[in-house]
């Protein structure tokens, strides 16, 4: 085989990358733009039939969501733990759907679906107006916690009041970002990429008396976690909060997002913070920081992101990685 043939493999190779992943692009701007145009009901039933596609066709986010609820929950029967992970793959396709109804939807309307409870009344006011919502005063600096459950992606509009920095991964195909940081932005706040110099930044935002905003329940490398138990299982758990926490004198403040049937909005759930979960020692942070997520789930076991691999790494290195394949999917 001769050099100037593999070039050109190697080249054709490359623009057929670069041409699926503006393909890719262009579909996914698209797709999210529109579905900011439907009524909510309508959003979630085109996010429902996305779920029963995941729940239908193989896949690894079917696989995943069955070998960790099989995990979560050995108490239950296998159709139960069946059962679950359709519904979490429904809402998971609500998940997709609901994204551009956020990000592009008038504002007006994405805060008539937000619903507190009486007894959360302190929280009632972030759907205030938003020419309402910044006094200009600093304010005592906030945690947020938001774990993967249901409409996660509605903390920006929740928190939206406070001078909000918040963590994320960038994606995978890097033109995707602006979409992204556009969407989540939209509401105000920062966005830090989860590397060194972001984590400096989103300290630096506590000290002046910002707000920060957290997914508990991302899984660090090694380096930055240590395994607590999640129900009943070593996973994985930053150890962030520990760091940050114990620096800081930052309320903290953990939120369950709960998605009402048909398009009706999201119930907002102030949970309990846990005892310890800005401790100085990361293990007893940790723990509590995964009790507090198991509260979140307790809500609606169903609308976790059960798809996520939590349980990934091993707690012993030599192990490898847990294997996600199911026999079942």
């Amino acid at each position: 085989m001769s050099r100037n043939y593999v070039s050109r493999n190697y080249g054709a190779t490359k623009v057929a990358a670069h041409l699926l992943n503006t393909l890719t692009t262009i579909f996914i701007h698209g797709f999210t733009r529109s579905m900011a145009l439907l009524p909510l009901p309508l959003n979630h039933v085109l996010g429902n039939l996305i779920g029963w596609l995941l729940w239908i066709v193989p896949n690894r986010n079917r696989s995943n969501a069955l070998v960790n609820i099989k995990i979560c929950y050995p108490e239950l029967e296998q159709s139960e733990q069946r059962q679950m992970a359709r519904q979490s793959l429904l809402e998971t396709g609500k998940t997709v759907t609901e994204v551009g109804w956020f990000w592009f939807r008038k504002e007006s309307d994405v805060r008539k679906k937000i619903i507190f409870p009486q007894e959360d009344s302190a929280f009632r006011h972030v759907t205030s107006d938003s020419e309402q919502q910044n006094s200009g005063t600093d304010q005592t600096p906030t945690i947020f916690i938001t774990p993967h459950f249901g409409a996660w992606e509605l903390c920006p509009v929740l928190f939206s009041p406070f001078n909000t920095a918040y963590l994320y991964r960038p994606p995978r195909v890097a033109a995707l970002e602006g979409l992204i940081k556009a969407g989540r932005t939209r509401y105000g706040g920062e966005l830090l990429a989860i590397t060194s110099a972001g984590i400096k930044q989103l300290l630096r935002a506590l000290r002046k008396g910002h707000s920060i905003g957290i997914l508990p329940d991302q899984e660090p490398d090694r380096q930055n976690g240590v395994f607590a138990p999640f129900f009943s299982t070593p996973a994985n758990t930053m150890t962030l909060l520990s760091s940050v926490g114990s620096r800081t004198q930052a309320n903290i403040v953990c939120l369950a997002i709960q998605r009402l049937p048909r398009g009706r909005g999201y119930h907002v759930h102030h949970i309990d913070v846990t005892q310890g979960i800005t401790d100085a020692d990361p293990l007893v942070s940790a723990t509590a920081i995964n009790r507090l997520v198991e509260a979140c789930i307790a809500v609606e076991p169903a609308q976790y992101s059960w798809s996520y691999r939590r349980f990934r790494l091993m707690p012993d290195e030599s192990e490898g990685k847990r294997s996600y394949k199911n026999k079942e999917s």
